[in-house]
Formats: C-alpha cells, structure tokens, sequence
C-alpha cells in the first residue's frame, strides 16, 4: 500500500503551471512488526503498521509462506496465543482490495526447549564383553542444545552428546539416559536398557565350572548313599549274631526260699558259671543250698 502526498499546483496567467518549492512525493510501505523474543507457549502479537493516515477503515489479511491465512479478526493485528514451534515461518499483510500490494515478509523465529530427546546406540544388535559401545543424545531445540548430561539411573557419568564405553563389561549393564537444555529449557530423553552378554571365553570357563561342580555334587552323593547302605547292613548283621548270652556272661539262680521258719532262716544264693567247653550255652544251672533241721543237702 502506497501512501501519496499531493503535490500543490498554481495555474498563472499565459497558461503557465507553477509548482511550489520543496514538495515532494513520499512512498510508503506496509511492514509487518514481531516481538524480538518468541517463546513457545507465551503469547505473540504481529502488526501490520504504516505511516500513512488512513482516512477510510481497511481490512487486512495476512499471509504465512504465501498461504492466506484465515484469521478471525480484519484489524491489523495478528495474534498467536499461545505460540507453537510450527507457528514458525515468514509473515506478510496487506489490505483487502490491494493484495498485489503485500508488506516485505518477515520472518518469525520461536524459540523452545528441547524436544524429542533420544538415545540411540552404536553399535546395534547385542553387547559383548569387551567391546566398544557409543550412546548418541538428539533431540530437536531452538536454540541448539548447550548442554548435555548422561545418567546412569540417577547417577551422572558425562556432559558432551556422546558417551562412550570402552571395554564394556557386565558391571555395565543397566538403564540410560540423556538430559538436553537450552536458555529456554530442558527435557530428559526415555530410558534405554544395556544388556552386556559374556564373551565365549567367559561362557566356557563358566560352563566347565558349573559342570565340574556338578560332577563333584554327583559323587558325594553316591559316596554318602554306599556308606549308608553299609552301616544299615552291619547294623542288620548285629541284630541276628546276637540272639544267646556270650561264654563270659555271668547267669543266675533264682533265689528260692524254703519256707518260713520261725528263726527266718533263708536259703543261700549260689552262682554257678557254664563249662570253658561250651560255646553257647542253651540253659542256665541253678544250684540251690538249703539248711534244714540244722542240716544241709543238695537238690
């Protein structure tokens, strides 16, 4: 949209034109005004501002990426709220009935903090004992990234977007992450789990081991098991060798009173030993001795 300034024009005698000195004729154009900061989330207003007195009430329609946009108000003003990241792009305005005359694009940059944080690892497939293993924090920012830092659980391990592990080893197996932040913010990627497999050599050792103990546990076992039969077998041997009083045994008579006399007189005990000759006696000898009438016999 132009804005004119009319030049004054005096018609002299002889049909002469005179112009006064020092008119000039001045252009202007539309332009489009943004905020220097835009945040993602905040509120953002766009003007499209002239120099120019209007003297009627134009409505202006705006553009992004020369696409009309439908707004819902016809004043020069083009509010965002909130603003999005793909609210990003280049602005024009220009007043209805004179599209051919846009405003200079603009350009509107927001800004955000880090998003779509990930981890990936190099290299892919398994992890081996031994090997080399790179894990990679992206994520998309504006501005870029500044900082990075790697977890392990909750303990830090590094600050650049790479982290490297040399040598790896069982002890690091476990969950990862990465934490991305800008001067608008910052945003943790999702957890990403090693597991580290044991090489061949650990495999063989670890088998060879498991079998050896294995082997070792069979054994024992059966030395317990003869030993047991064994001692049960003795134990039932016993049990049938013994069935008779030995030759040294000691065997006794039994104690038989003869009555009652009136001086309590008791029969004597007398303990008579088996013949040396025989080896298992079947019966015992019982001897007994009485006093009767002041006399003494055998029966």
């Amino acid at each position: 949209m132009y804005c004119v300034k009319a030049l004054v024009l005096i018609k002299k005698k002889n049909d002469k034109y005179l112009f006064f000195p020092g008119v000039t004729l001045t252009v202007t154009e539309l332009m489009v005004e943004t905020p220097e900061n835009v945040v993602e989330g905040n509120k953002t207003v766009l003007v499209c501002s002239t120099t120019c007195s209007l003297s009627d009430t134009p409505t202006f329609i705006w553009y992004k990426n020369d696409r009309l946009l439908d707004t819902k108000n016809n004043n020069n003003t083009l509010t965002l709220q909130p603003t999005k990241a793909d609210d990003a792009g280049r602005y024009n305005c220009a007043v209805r009935g004179y599209e051919h005359l846009r405003s200079p694009g603009r350009t509107l940059s927001v800004r955000y903090r880090p998003r779509n944080v990930s981890v990936s690892i190099s290299p892919s497939g398994e992890i081996v004992e031994g090997s080399s293993v790179t894990l990679t924090c992206s994520s998309d920012a504006n501005p870029p990234v500044q900082n990075y830092t790697w977890f392990k659980k909750v303990t830090s391990l590094g600050n650049e977007k790479t982290y490297t592990i040399s040598k790896i080893s069982s002890e690091d197996s476990g969950e990862y992450k990465c934490k991305c932040s800008n001067e608008v913010g910052h945003q943790y990627s999702n957890s990403v789990t090693l597991n580290v497999l044991l090489s061949d050599g650990f495999v063989i050792v670890y088998v060879t081991v498991g079998l050896g103990l294995f082997g070792l546990a069979a054994v024992l076992s059966a030395l317990f098991w003869l030993r047991s039969k064994r001692q049960k077998k003795k134990a039932d041997e016993g049990d049938y060798q013994n069935t008779g009083p030995s030759a040294q045994d000691d065997t006794y008579t039994t104690l038989d009173p003869a009555g009652r006399a009136a001086d309590d007189v008791y029969h004597t005990l007398a303990i008579s030993h088996p013949s040396p000759a025989a080896d298992t006696p079947t019966s015992h000898d019982y001897e007994n001795t009485a006093n009767e009438d002041g006399g003494s016999g055998s029966r």
